[in-house]
């Protein structure tokens, strides 16, 4: 097989890990990724002879035209039996012609755009056209699989589910000496409004009165109306840090290592990476059950599943994580467990070329 890879970045280290993966296979590749990414691809994968990187600008530059164009005339001349996108670009939309002469599979880590979501390369209704374009769709969840039919109209033998793979490799960042803070809960990610923060900080009071030393800390980028508002509620109060910026890997490593647990009170989800680091540093999850946040959340044994925009549920089973230390180390270590088994890299990789043969149906 001669198989070509598009990504066009984000999804933090997901299209490395991947491509490090499937180049382990005996067939020929050509990887396109942006060049802004190269360090980071040589660091995890070693050797890019089969990585060609391109300049990409920014999302509403028109600048992308041209990149694109010089994309599909290196697909053109490298000539694959498929070509794999890790993702939908709009940019890629003018050039619908020149795309249906390949056999295209499409990964899929959010069939909608969530709400509040500025950062999302999601154009309304750009995914609905990527949706029929593809050959073949990978979706990272049942649920995800689910609402692809719904809303793209989409037959279902054309969709599989290959899981979201483990982010063990921030394990690399683990830094000796840094201990566990004692009842430290932790938020981890952008701050858009399907993250549902306010409802931890709702359930702040609720726990403090179990918990009177209980922490919280609030880790992750929101310059937008939602992220302002919210924060508000807790400036001044010490028991919350608030790190309203980029995280490095390295700041991201320790937050986790100092944290008893991870919340992830989202109102509206598909999958989240937030959680993968959760089991890679062996961290239990409170979890809300939307989207596909329950095909990788085992309820009872790697964390706890709540209803939305419930502070009260989402209180308790903090509550009862951090009353209980067992408890806690025996679902992080089911969580880790999972990651390794689970969400290995070698088993995702097999079952994406496992897409890859039916595709080309050998």
């Amino acid at each position: 097989m001669r198989i070509a890879i598009l990504t066009f970045g984000g999804h933090a280290y997901y299209p490395h890990l991947l491509v490090r993966s499937l180049l382990s296979f005996k067939y020929t590749w050509r990887v396109f990724a942006p060049d802004i990414q190269q360090d980071e691809y040589r660091n995890i994968i070693g050797n890019t002879e089969n990585i060609i990187f391109y300049p990409k600008p920014r999302m509403r530059h028109l600048q992308n035209i041209s990149v694109m164009r010089n994309l599909i005339e290196s697909l053109e001349e490298f000539q694959p039996d498929l070509v794999h996108l890790l993702a939908y670009y709009p940019w890629l939309t003018p050039f619908s012609k020149r795309l249906e002469k390949f056999k295209l599979i499409l990964t899929v880590h959010d069939p909608r755009k969530h709400k509040g979501d500025i950062a999302s390369k999601i154009v309304p209704g750009s995914e609905k056209f990527f949706f029929q374009k593809a050959t073949h769709i990978i979706t990272l969840g049942r649920q995800m699989r689910q609402e692809i039919i719904r809303i793209g109209n989409v037959v279902p033998d054309k969709i599989s589910v290959v899981s979201h793979g483990n982010y063990n490799i921030y394990n690399e960042w683990i830094q000796p000496g840094t201990e566990v803070q004692p009842n430290r809960i932790l938020f981890f990610g952008r701050l858009y409004a399907y993250k549902g923060l306010e409802y931890l900080i709702q359930a702040a009071p609720l726990i403090s009165q179990h918990i009177p030393d209980a922490q919280f800390v609030i880790a992750g980028e929101g310059k937008n109306s939602y992220s302002r508002n919210v924060l508000k509620k807790v400036a001044g109060n010490k028991q919350f840090r608030v790190y309203n910026e980029y995280i490095s890997d390295h700041l991201a490593a320790q937050l986790f290592q100092e944290s008893s647990l991870l919340v992830l009170p989202y109102i509206d989800a598909s999958q989240s990476g937030p959680l993968m680091m959760s089991y890679a540093f062996k961290k239990p999850v409170v979890a809300t059950d939307v989207g596909s946040l329950p095909e990788y959340v085992d309820h009872g044994q790697t964390g706890f599943l709540v209803p939305p925009k419930n502070s009260v549920a989402l209180a308790d089973k903090i509550i009862c994580l951090l009353k209980d230390n067992g408890l806690r180390a025996k679902m992080g270590m089911a969580g880790y467990h999972k990651s390794v088994t689970d969400f290995a890299w070698e088993k995702i990789a097999q079952e994406t070329l496992n897409v890859y043969r039916r595709a080309l149906d050998i």
